[in-house]
């Protein structure tokens, strides 16, 4: 079996088209994938959730991001663009780059059917080679569900589930207690 070939990108390349781009792309080993325009129903989930981090974390050391903010993994020399993201601490960006974040402490992404598969297998494979990202929060849009893995002490990750629209999400980076009927406020999932 022969595998699709593909054109492969430089990283300079790829950031010096980026730099001049109207639309946003994501640069995963050599392979540039183009962002493709949300759903009313992902948006909607990614302004309720950063919304209501935002207001919870006013006055805190930690801060959120949306999703054009672009996220670099440096040992792999990949870039992506997160949903959202949660950076305590000082914000770190790639030295030489142009708004580029090294060290998210969670990232968030809102599961669509189309790209699911690469969020759950592909990209986090990359963002555990991130030595300050501590937690993964994927959110699905057909169903009142959210799975978070959680990276313990030995550098092992541990899944949960939230499920039903009555569950309170725990972050746990940020010991924050977020109800789901505030994530999917004004979404049909049915």
């Amino acid at each position: 079996m022969t595998l699709p070939a593909f054109k492969y990108t430089s990283p300079e390349t790829y950031l010096q088209m980026e730099e001049n781009a109207f639309e946003r792309y994501e640069y995963i080993g050599g392979e540039v994938y183009a962002m493709a325009g949300a759903t009313e129903k992902h948006n909607m989930v990614v302004l309720n959730t950063g919304g209501e981090i935002r207001s919870f974390l006013k006055g805190q050391k930690c801060k959120v991001y949306p999703s054009d903010f672009r996220l670099s993994i440096s040992l792999s020399e990949t870039y992506m663009y997160p949903d959202l993201t949660i950076v305590c601490g000082e914000t770190e960006l790639k030295a030489g780059c142009f708004d580029t974040l090294t060290n998210p402490a969670v990232i968030i992404e809102v599961l669509s059917p189309s790209t699911q598969e690469r969020d759950r297998v592909l990209k986090f494979f990359f963002y555990r080679q991130i030595p300050s990202f501590k937690e993964y929060i994927l959110i699905d849009t057909t169903q009142h569900k959210v799975a978070t893995f959680l990276k313990q002490p030995d550098g092992t990750w541990e899944e949960s589930i939230t499920d039903g629209r009555n569950a309170i999400l725990h972050i746990d980076t940020i010991d924050m207690q977020l109800p789901m009927e505030e994530i999917y406020a004004r979404v049909d999932v049915g």
